[in-house]
Order: C-alpha cells, then sequence, then structure tokens
C-alpha cells in the first residue's frame, strides 16, 4: 500500500512539473508576441542637427589675420571668430575720407562766395531801381552768381556719391570680421593665419547651432503607412557598447521617397524620410551621448 501510495505522488508531481512548464513557457511566448506588436516599425537613422550645421564662408577677400577660436569653443551670437586683413581696401577708404574732407572745405567756401555774389547782385538792383546802374551789370552779377549756384550743386552732388563711397567701404571692411550668426560651439576650422581667403569661399569655419537634436529615418515602403506624426519611438545607438534608449516622436512623415543614405547598397534603394523630435527630459543626456551624423537604430511603437 505504501509503495502504491509513493508511485502514485510521483505521477502527480510529474503532472504539475509538466503543468508549470508549459504555462511558464506559455507566458514567455505571450510577452514577446505582445513586445513583438509593440513595435510598428524599424528602421535605421541619422543624427541631425534641427537646421543642420553651418558653413560660414569668407564675406571678402583678404589674409586672415587672426583666429579668435579653437574647435570645440562655445561662442554666442555676434562674437568675432577670425580677422581678415584687406590693405587694399583700408587705403581706398582713406583716401575717400580725403577726398570727401576736401569736398567738404569747397562746400563751405561756396556758401561763403554766394553769399558775397548775392549781395553784389542785390547792390546792382537797388541802384538800378535809383538810376544810377545799369541792366548790364545786373545781367552779369546774375549770371555769375547762378554759375557759383551752379558749381555749389556740382560739388554738393560729388560729395553725395563720396559719402556714399565711404559707406559702402565701411561696410566691405566691417565684413573682414567673420562673427558668428548664431550660439553654437566651433566644429572645425579650415584655415591658418596668413591664408589669403576668397571671397565666398566654400566653408572658413563650420559651427555647430545651439539647436535640437533630430532623427532623420529612413523607413522602408512597406511600413510607411504603419508610422504618423505625433507617435512614439525609441532610439536606439548602433553601438555594441550602449544599451541606452532614448523617447522620441515622430514630427514629420516625407510623401515621397528619397535615395537612401544608410543602406548598404544606396545607389539602389529608395526609402521615406522621417523625423523624429527627442523627448525634451532627456535632450542633456542626448547631446552627451550623440554626435552628428551618427548612426542608430529606430523603432516605432
Amino acid at each position: 500500500m505504501s509503495i502504491y501510495k509513493v508511485w502514485l505522488g510521483c505521477i502527480l508531481a510529474m503532472f504539475a512539473l509538466y503543468g508549470c512548464s508549459q504555462k511558464s513557457s506559455s507566458t514567455a511566448s505571450s510577452n514577446a508576441v505582445f513586445a513583438a506588436s509593440t513595435v510598428q516599425a524599424s528602421a535605421r537613422g541619422i543624427i541631425e542637427i534641427e537646421g543642420g550645421l553651418l558653413a560660414l564662408p569668407a564675406l571678402i577677400s583678404g589674409q586672415v589675420q587672426h583666429i579668435d577660436v579653437k574647435p570645440g569653443s562655445l561662442v554666442t551670437a555676434g562674437q568675432i571668430l577670425l580677422t581678415i586683413a584687406n590693405h587694399d581696401l583700408l587705403v581706398q577708404l582713406q583716401n575717400t575720407r580725403q577726398e570727401q574732407k576736401i569736398y567738404q572745405t569747397q562746400q563751405r567756401l561756396m556758401d561763403q562766395q554766394i553769399a558775397l555774389l548775392q549781395h553784389r547782385f542785390d547792390v546792382q538792383k537797388q541802384a538800378l531801381r535809383q538810376g544810377v546802374g545799369s541792366a548790364s551789370a545786373v545781367d552779369d552779377a546774375q549770371a555769375v552768381l547762378l554759375t557759383a549756384k551752379q558749381q555749389k550743386q556740382n560739388n554738393a552732388l560729388s560729395l553725395e556719391q563720396l559719402l556714399g563711397k565711404t559707406q559702402l567701404l565701411q561696410a566691405e571692411i566691417s565684413r573682414l570680421t567673420l562673427r558668428a550668426p548664431l550660439a553654437g560651439r566651433i566644429d572645425q576650422i579650415h584655415v591658418q593665419v596668413g591664408n589669403w581667403v576668397q571671397k565666398s569661399d566654400t566653408e572658413l569655419i563650420r559651427m555647430i547651432p545651439h539647436h535640437s537634436l533630430v532623427i532623420h529615418a529612413e523607413v522602408n515602403e512597406a511600413f510607411i503607412n504603419r508610422i504618423h506624426a505625433g507617435e512614439q519611438a525609441q532610439v536606439h545607438l548602433e553601438t555594441i557598447d550602449s544599451a541606452q534608449v532614448f523617447k522620441a516622436h515622430v514630427i514629420y512623415v516625407g510623401a515621397t521617397m528619397e535615395r537612401s543614405r544608410l543602406a548598404d547598397n544606396a545607389q539602389m534603394s529608395n526609402d521615406f524620410p522621417c523625423y523624429l523630435a527627442l523627448d525634451p527630459q532627456q535632450w542633456a543626456d542626448a547631446h552627451s551621448t550623440f554626435h552628428i551624423g551618427q548612426t542608430v537604430r529606430v523603432n516605432f511603437l
């Protein structure tokens, strides 16, 4: 009897263990299915800065005289980045100012001369009315007065042109100082002191503005209808040693396909662009973790 009880107990224990095993396997399977079902789509992406990087060209030709920043420097809007020297412009400005002073002096002398000629004309007219002058003398005085006024007008026009030239030269010289258009961080400097640069050179300094980081994801056409603006996503760095997950949300889904930049065979691949913004609460961590141009994996939830 006792052997029968032991045998029956073993059979019941085996059934209990089998039932627990099946339940555990079923639970794990359902969790995996649930986790998979929450991910609507997955795509590769690249970290970008909102508005893009700033490539600062030379605004005027000249020789680099001084560089006030270095890669990694934090700068404020309007801060001087580098200074360019252009001797010819300075000489032109100096000569123009000297010529301007000459014309201004001539204007003052002409004002005095016209005042005297006006007085002479008035005296001749008064004499003619009193019968002691002549009409020819009045005409001569008037002609001389009109000539002087015309000369003053021509001089004033030349002076106005010189003032305009001075302003243009001053504006050109102000461009010799390259300033930061926005607050940000210096990424790269492509010139050295002593280098000659031409106006509109492609890039002297590259700046990263203090804007938000965005993710440019490339979504396959098979999944594009599952993704909509406002939906949540998770962003993972594509590095072996990184397990950190960042929250993000979709801000824009492209309506047309573009040539892929991230696919292994980019020449043969087209995807839909999708832009995501990171959770503001994780901005600080994101800026210290992410780098512009870094690739990430995006899971759309």
